[in-house]
């Protein structure tokens, strides 16, 4: 949580330092959490599991109906996995906490409103833990050594989005994200495990300066 918070401090700092047409806000909803299970050595079902997705967002008007934003969000990951022995079914989960870092180009269509965006993200692995069936969760260790640690540190990966922003600075916005990086340490084809899910967030932008309202044909987007 010190790293989210730090981040945010950085990005509200650089938005109120700008001279104009930046903008910030927080921004929080839920994410809807899976994961990729690859190899031989994950059998079964995933199912997704849900959690919080919650911090701050500065948006950069670039040019015309373009954006670029920068988010700092602490976001829930993890997953649900059913898997059947003998005819008896088990379910075990593995929950995560991260705080992940999106930079997303932001196109709005016509000028205002409806927006599409895309672009790369990552993130950081704070805890964790993992629920067998029938027993008590169990703390991750968090790393990169595959001889110590349960699960990396390292997130990265892609996400797109649409969503819906009103004149005053609300929006709402719809987002996946799919993980390009293996979170098991020293994982390989026979034994991969990675993140994606859809997150439904709600946020609210300020800041932008009368430039802003000027460049954009008097609309605050």
């Amino acid at each position: 949580m010190k790293r989210l918070g730090l981040l945010t401090i950085v990005l509200i700092t650089l938005a109120q330092t700008s001279k104009a047409q930046v903008r910030f806000g927080p921004e929080a909803g839920m994410n809807m959490a899976n994961m990729t299970l690859q190899g031989t050595s994950n059998t079964g079902s995933s199912s997704a599991v849900y959690g919080a997705r919650v911090g701050a967002v500065v948006d950069f008007h670039l040019a015309g109906t373009v954006n670029l934003q920068v988010g700092a969000l602490f976001t829930m990951k993890g997953f649900s996995q059913s898997i059947t022995i003998n005819g008896t079914t088990i379910t075990q989960s593995i929950n995560t906490n991260y705080v992940d870092v999106p930079i997303n180009v932001i196109y709005k269509p016509t000028g205002h409103g409806l927006f599409i965006g895309a672009g790369p993200y990552v993130g950081y692995c704070l805890s964790g833990n993992e629920t067998p069936a029938g027993g008590s969760a169990i703390a991750l260790s968090i790393g990169s050594d595959k001889t110590k640690n349960t699960w990396t540190a390292l997130d990265f990966g892609a996400n797109g989005m649409i969503g819906y922003e009103f004149n005053n600075g609300l929006f709402f916005r719809a987002n996946y994200a799919y993980g390009f990086a293996n979170c098991i340490p020293g994982g390989d084809a026979n034994n991969g495990a990675y993140n994606s899910g859809f997150s439904f967030t709600a946020g609210w932008l300020f800041g932008g300066g009368s430039s802003w309202g000027k460049s954009t044909g008097g609309r605050f987007w």
